[in-house]
């Protein structure tokens, strides 16, 4: 069965009609699907038409990537109406994939990764924050168990460290917050503090690097290594994007004299813009790496956001200015 009819299965009947709704904890109608297809129009450092594909499918099943923006409501990109941001590459998979329009995330972070990793509602395992509880099986565990190499980079925010990592079904990992009670609140973007392989990376090997360039490149190396092995491949990138603190990014004329020791304090709404710009830059990248290892035609990518925008975020979705709801559970029609 080709892959698009299996997502025309996955739809409601009617799915696509009438008018989305706006839910301050909505990610983003919940998950947008990427089918690696032909492409209408060549982005400079956007998502590249596919190559011939040397990977055909398999009959153990695609490979899968997740993608999860951090505090992104869905009056932010393009593809939903939002006016204010850069997001081509988010509007190109809308065009290409298939987008889930009546699904729901948590009013806050780490309960709604809780759930999307374990399929299970809160009042079902939650116990505190960040923790996920010994004996749960996640997505990670489940893929692992079928046979599929799994990978996790970006922001954790889970107990346990490598341990805990592992003991959600994945082999490799670079992640941000490998601890969910270090009270972690700095190295989150420019000079990141992260961790690989049961420890952190030496200072030096961060310096003035950007976490989510690193964060793609550990995935790109992933898919090469998965690749070359013969099996299919599981990944989640969690993106610390588009969070406070809110700093330059790599494409800002600012980043190169800014100081990460003072993120917190220095976080300006200004550089919200190019945060957004930047994290649908760090999807296209994904997107292009998988069709230049030829991989287009047995990858699923999703995307999904684990909540609404900060509240002191104002942008415009639709011509009118829509506030961020982070922490809320208002829904407008």
């Amino acid at each position: 069965m080709r892959r698009k009819d299996i997502f025309k299965q996955l739809l409601p009947t009617g799915a696509g009609s009438g008018k989305a709704m706006l839910f301050a904890s909505l990610c983003l109608g919940g998950f947008l699907f990427a089918v690696l297809q032909g492409c209408q129009k060549d982005f400079t450092d956007l998502v590249k038409p596919p190559v011939t594909d040397t990977n055909p499918t398999k009959a153990n099943g695609p490979n899968i990537i997740i993608i999860i923006a951090d505090d992104m409501g869905y009056e932010i990109p393009g593809y939903t109406g939002g006016d204010s941001y850069n997001t081509q590459n988010l509007n190109y998979m809308s065009k290409t994939g298939t987008q889930f329009r009546q699904t729901y995330s948590h009013p806050d972070g780490y309960p709604s990764r809780l759930a999307m990793y374990t399929g299970k509602y809160n009042f079902r395992n939650y116990t505190f924050w960040g923790q996920l509880p010994a004996g749960d099986k996640t997505i990670g565990n489940m893929l692992h168990d079928a046979g599929y190499n799994t990978c996790f980079v970006g922001k954790w925010q889970c107990n346990g460290g490598d341990s805990g990592i592992k003991a959600a079904g994945f082999d490799k990992y670079r992640v941000f917050l490998p601890f969910a009670y270090s009270n972690q609140r700095i190295g989150r973007y420019k000079s990141p503090v992260l961790y690989e392989k049961g420890d952190f990376l030496p200072p030096a090997e961060t310096k003035d690097k950007f976490s989510e360039d690193m964060f793609v490149d550990y995935l790109s190396n992933f898919i090469d290594s998965s690749k070359a092995t013969g099996k299919p491949f599981f990944a989640i990138y969690s993106q610390c994007l588009i969070t406070v603190p809110w700093v330059p990014t790599p494409d800002d004329p600012d980043y190169p004299s800014w100081d990460p020791t003072y993120d917190n304090e220095n976080s300006n709404q200004k550089y919200f813009p190019g945060m957004v710009k930047y994290m649908d830059l760090m999807v296209g990248r994904v997107y292009n790496k998988i069709n230049s290892a030829g991989l287009k035609n047995n990858t699923i990518i999703m995307f999904t956001s684990d909540n609404a925008t900060n509240k002191q975020i104002r942008s415009i979705y639709k011509g009118d200015t829509i506030q961020g709801g982070k922490n809320l559970t208002t829904m407008k029609g």
